[in-house]
């Protein structure tokens, strides 16, 4: 259940473009039991298109929108600064 988890949390992060937790995952269907050493492939999607309808969705979209814009403007500045390498040549 926490690939199920997880699985959903990198669709809606992907959607949002922020850290996001998964609040709902449904239509789980397991067809056959699951066994030790089982190779298990877990996909995830939106179910619905994101169409804003109530004033709270139109907030959410635009807000969303804005951190897009801003993420494609931003360039992440290093914390530490490179080290340079030293190279000793010796015969």
């Amino acid at each position: 259940m926490e690939w199920i988890n997880e699985a959903a949390t990198s669709v809606t992060m992907a959607w949002s473009g922020e850290r996001t937790v998964a609040v709902y995952a449904g239509g789980i269907r397991f067809y056959q039991p699951v066994h030790i050493g089982d190779l298990v492939e877990v996909t995830a999607r939106l179910v619905r298109p994101f169409t804003p309808t109530t004033d709270e969705d139109r907030a959410l979209h635009a807000h969303v929108a804005r951190l897009r814009a801003l993420r494609a403007e931003y360039e992440p500045m290093p914390l530490v600064a490179p080290r340079q390498a030293t190279v000793k040549m010796t015969d």
